[in-house]
């Protein structure tokens, strides 16, 4: 659609208070939210066999945690 508007946010998905933050930016600015695209995904770096129990917490913080806060603030 020509003339349609939208905003790019970026954020550390594993911060709820970024989300929150995020969305009452976008919110003023536009009254709604019409579409959120989920789009952090991290890998490990290491194969199965070497990826250190904190690397595997980083991984889940954002590609599962972060998506968590993005569909919950969303639905709000």
């Amino acid at each position: 659609m020509r003339g349609a508007l939208a905003q790019a946010v970026a954020l550390d998905v594993r911060d709820e208070a970024a989300f929150v933050a995020a969305f009452e930016h976008t919110v003023s600015l536009f009254g709604h939210v019409d579409v959120m695209v989920n789009n952090a995904a991290r890998s490990g770096g290491a194969s199965l066999w070497d990826i250190t129990a904190a690397e595997w917490d980083e991984v889940l913080a954002v590609n599962l945690r972060g998506c968590f806060f993005g569909c919950r603030i969303a639905g709000r």
